[in-house]
């Protein structure tokens, strides 16, 4: 996580984020920041990103149909 201290005293010369806490709402101090690039949710939309995801669902479901554990469970709300 970045924080808008750091960006402010340049303690970091910059930051690209793709993903901001509180989302979608942003906090105006990181809007300000010059030094700070936001994207779009871009970041795993690359060919190897893309990629990998696929065989990443591929392998969760041959694992789920024999049984097996996933190699990425998502919790269950409680």
């Amino acid at each position: 996580m970045v924080e808008t201290a750091a960006l402010q005293t340049q303690a970091i010369a910059g930051a690209a984020l793709d993903v901001i806490e509180g989302e979608p709402e942003v906090p105006a101090a990181l809007l300000a920041q010059d030094n700070l690039l936001i994207t779009p949710h871009v970041a795993a939309r690359s060919p190897q990103a893309m990629a990998a995801m696929y065989q990443q669902m591929l392998e969760n479901l041959a694992r789920h149909l024999s049984g097996q554990p996933l190699l990425t469970p998502v919790a269950e709300r409680g």
